[in-house]
C-alpha cells in the first residue's frame, strides 16, 4: 500500500516539477534566454522568424540568431534536440489582391485551382517561406487554393 501511495504522490508532483521549470533560447552569441513555465510559453513559427509569448512578454527571433532550446528544471535538461527542417503550419494573410502565405519551405509551390479543377495559377514560397499569391486578376469565384500539407477554399469577390 505505501509502494502505492507513493507512487501517485510522484506522479502527481511530476507536473509540478515540470511548471516549475524554464523554456531556454540558447543564442548562437553564447547567452541564453529563459522564460519561466508558469508564463505559459508559446511558440509560433513565421517564415524566418518565430515570436515566444508568454503571459508576460512577446519576443520575436530571426531563426539564425538562435542555436536550440531546452526545457529545463533545475540545471536537467529535458530536452536537448533541435529538429530542423520540420514544416511550419502555413498562416494565411488576406490583403486586398493578394493572399500571403507564411511558414513554407523556400520554392515550395502553391497552386490555385478553379473550383472545377482547373490550374490557373501557381507561385514559389522565397527564401523567407513567404508565397504571395496576386489575386487582382483573378475573376470573381470560388478558388481552391493548394500547397504542401494543407488546401484552402477562397472566395474572390
Amino acid at each position: 500500500m505505501k509502494k502505492r501511495i507513493s507512487l501517485f504522490l510522484l506522479l502527481l508532483a511530476c507536473p509540478l516539477m515540470l511548471m516549475a521549470g524554464e523554456f531556454v533560447l540558447h543564442l548562437k552569441s553564447g547567452g541564453t534566454v529563459g522564460y519561466a513555465l508558469s508564463t505559459k510559453p508559446k511558440l509560433t513559427f513565421n517564415g524566418q522568424a518565430f515570436t515566444l509569448t508568454t503571459t508576460q512578454a512577446t519576443v520575436t527571433f530571426q531563426h539564425q540568431e538562435v542555436e536550440k532550446f531546452t526545457l529545463e528544471k533545475d540545471g536537467y535538461v529535458n530536452i536537448d534536440e533541435t529538429i530542423v527542417g520540420e514544416k511550419a503550419e502555413p498562416q494565411v494573410r488576406r490583403q486586398p489582391g493578394q493572399l500571403t502565405f507564411a511558414g513554407r519551405q523556400p520554392d515550395d509551390p502553391v497552386s490555385v485551382y478553379t473550383s472545377g479543377g482547373r490550374l490557373v495559377l501557381t507561385v514559389k514560397a522565397d527564401a523567407d517561406g513567404l508565397a504571395v499569391v496576386q489575386t487582382q486578376s483573378l475573376p470573381s469565384g470560388v478558388y481552391i487554393v493548394k500547397s504542401e500539407g494543407f488546401t484552402l477554399k477562397v472566395a474572390i469577390r
